[in-house]
């Protein structure tokens, strides 16, 4: 019988090697939001933030993701720079996360959350924005299932890590969590980050090859 870990590097090893970089990301960055997502609103609930406080910081923090969607995305479709993007997501996040272990009052659960949506806001155009370069030759949809699949799995890991951390530990260790994660993500893009440079390097002379060719 052959060994299983055998079996699954190989099948991970299918992937290129970017790709598997951008689904490492994905893990973690879900990883880390699976319990801030679902849990934030319970835990300052109890703290004593009533209905229409916790809603007003996911409201501010739509819009935020909202400004910061549209401005990433115009950013990266002139650039192709991912690295500057999935740091500064990543950063924000972190900062997010220290204000909201720090908060107990609204104002500063606001600007927690404030920080959260500008964090998504870069960050999923940025992650979306990369899959179907990173993912040739490989077939885009197979990439999508790949990438998605890490993140539906980091979702529930940290739902439900989360969870059980809130209850054994500390109650505001979903934030302790994310920050723990998107330092592994700092990590993997300034390991990787010439790598990234080279590739969309590669892929701009390629594509101005094309073009003189046709």
């Amino acid at each position: 019988i052959p060994n299983k870990s055998l079996i699954s590097k190989i099948w991970w090893s299918q992937f290129p090697f970017h790709l598997r970089l951008i689904t490492k990301i994905r893990f973690f960055a879900s990883f880390g939001a699976g319990g801030v997502i679902y849990l934030t609103s319970l835990i300052f609930n109890n703290i004593g933030l009533s209905a229409t406080e916790i809603g007003l910081g996911f409201t501010i923090s739509a819009i935020v993701g909202t400004i910061t969607r549209i401005l990433t995305g115009n950013y990266l479709n002139k650039t192709s720079k991912i690295h500057n993007p999935l740091l500064i997501s990543s950063f924000l996040s972190i900062a997010a996360g220290i204000f909201l272990i720090i908060s107990t009052d609204t104002f500063s659960y606001i600007l927690g959350q404030a920080f959260i949506g500008a964090a998504a806001g870069i960050y999923w155009p940025t992650a979306e924005f990369v899959v179907p370069y990173f993912c040739q030759p490989i077939d885009t949809r197979k990439a999508y299932a790949l990438v998605r699949s890490s993140e539906a799995l980091g979702i529930f890991l940290g739902v439900f890590i989360g969870g059980f951390m809130n209850n054994l530990f500390y109650f505001k260790s979903i934030f302790i969590n994310d920050i723990f994660c998107m330092l592994i993500i700092i990590i993997l893009i300034l390991r990787n980050n010439s790598s990234i440079k080279q590739f969309f390097e590669k892929y701009r002379k390629k594509d101005i090859s094309t073009i003189k060719h046709d």
